[in-house]
């Protein structure tokens, strides 16, 4: 019997991770790849020698199909990275686009392909910020939740994630396998 009530359903995923590779560290698995609707080949470092600290690098343009502006995207990451200081963070945000076509239409000149981003004035406040996880100073695996509270909503059906590395040190080094970001569909459902 229906009760009225409003249920968080989960719908897609997109996975931005290096394609074929992501192997997850077992004890800290957030990720299972078996729930992968869309895989985004990103590699998430600088050409294999990681995100030094400062910089940024944009995924290639994605289609969350014509089917996505009724939802909410959660957005969860698992990364490896050398020592981040305590308290600093990586950010995240969305290049939003109208255009299929990789190159046209992207806010803050992202590119529409992976590449490196040289950060400039207020670049990344032209584009969607989706959060920021907040790093502790471990050296091995971590994991967490981007923004739990309140979910990214995209602007329009194709985009690029942005990460910026404000970690104190280099993101990934050398270990892109080990990171992904996740990002799932919810969206409300009367029962």
């Amino acid at each position: 019997m229906a009760d009225n009530a409003i249920y968080n359903k989960i719908g897609r995923t997109w996975f931005f991770s290096e394609s074929g590779v992501y192997v997850p560290v077992t004890v800290n698995i957030m990720i299972a790849s078996g729930e992968i609707d869309t895989n985004i080949d990103f590699t998430m470092d600088e050409g294999g020698t990681g995100l030094v600290d400062g910089a940024a690098i944009s995924s290639p343009k994605c289609d969350l199909t014509d089917e996505f502006a009724a939802f909410r995207l959660s957005t969860v990451v698992e990364y490896q990275s050398a020592a981040p200081t305590a308290g600093t963070t990586l950010d995240f945000w969305w290049s939003p686009s109208m255009h299929a076509t990789a190159a046209n239409g992207n806010a803050g000149g992202v590119t529409g392909v992976e590449a490196v981003l040289v950060v400039t004035g207020s670049q990344l406040e032209q584009c969607q910020y989706i959060g920021s996880l907040t790093l502790s100073a471990l050296t091995t695996h971590q994991n967490g939740v981007i923004n739990p509270i309140r979910p990214f909503v995209p602007m329009f059906r194709y985009g690029c994630l942005i990460i910026h590395n404000n970690g104190g040190q280099t993101l990934c080094d050398t270990d892109a396998i080990e990171s992904a970001v996740m990002m799932q569909e919810i969206f409300p459902e009367v029962q």
